[in-house]
């Protein structure tokens, strides 16, 4: 929450900005070792996410799929050239060794070294 709080000041000036996530699919341990540094990308990371009330209520909501509303955010509809900024190292993990879109091996090979 410290992460979310520091960066929603960031998300309130910036009208480029869509979401912050508490997540970087890229954080894996060899790589991944500044927690201070945030990266901002076109790409919605997704796993523990930050929206400003006014683009949740008025944008998602009225619209909000009832599957897979992670691969329905990236989509160019909803981003609007609007980009995302993730940590460096993530703030929150990938629990799930199975799901819609995850399964053991998946997991194992790449969630489980996540920093």
């Amino acid at each position: 929450l410290v992460f979310f709080a520091r960066m929603a000041n960031v998300m309130d000036e910036d009208a480029s900005l869509l979401a912050v996530s508490a997540y970087n699919d890229n954080g894996l341990a060899p790589i991944a070792s500044n927690a201070c540094h945030v990266y901002r990308s076109e790409w919605f990371p997704g796993l523990g996410w930050l929206a400003s009330r006014e683009l949740f209520v008025h944008e998602f909501l009225p619209k909000w799929p009832d599957t897979h509303w992670d691969h329905w955010l990236r989509a160019d509809e909803q981003r609007r050239g609007r980009e995302c900024l993730f940590p460096e190292v993530s703030r929150d993990k990938h629990i799930g060794e199975e799901g819609a879109n995850m399964d053991s091996t998946t997991f194992k090979r790449y969630d489980s070294h996540l920093v």
